[in-house]
């Protein structure tokens, strides 16, 4: 994670210091150009959400996640994401798969990413964990569902 770290999360960052991280991560999205698709995964809030599924197609280069996100006061979702052109490591995947399986594991914060070697999803977990996703592009889903 680059802007939203485990001490942003956890309230030990300065307030300024966390005020920049908020308004540097705004900036580099809005200035990126991203398609309609990229813009609405960075600002899907998948706080507190659970990974539901994990699957990696090695052969097709495709990670599917499922995950179930929401509140009381907005209603909860099952948001499916399918990753294509997909670069992850052992211990990521390893990761997804053991949050997915347990169900204990909860998404604290993502970011989304873009160098000059493409783009990244970046996820931080709880109760412990980070997974970097390189990808070339994204399809998403999003049903109501009935609850948590």
């Amino acid at each position: 994670m680059r802007y939203f770290t485990r001490s942003f999360i956890n309230g030990s960052m300065a307030e300024k210091k966390r005020q920049r991280a908020i308004s540097d991560y705004a900036a580099r999205i809005n200035e990126s150009g991203l398609s309609p698709p990229l813009q609405f995964l960075a600002g899907l809030n998948l706080h507190d959400a659970r990974i539901l599924a994990a699957k990696f197609d090695a052969g097709k280069g495709r990670l599917y996640l499922r995950v179930q996100r929401g509140d009381l006061q907005h209603g909860y979702f099952s948001t499916s994401l399918a990753f294509s052109e997909t670069r992850i490591g052992a211990s990521g995947l390893k990761l997804l798969r053991e949050a997915s399986k347990l169900g204990e594991y909860e998404v604290l914060a993502t970011e989304l990413g873009q160098d000059r070697h493409g783009l990244e999803f970046r996820l931080l977990l709880w109760p412990k964990g980070e997974i970097a996703v390189r990808f070339k592009g994204v399809r998403m889903r999003t049903m109501a569902a009935s609850d948590r």
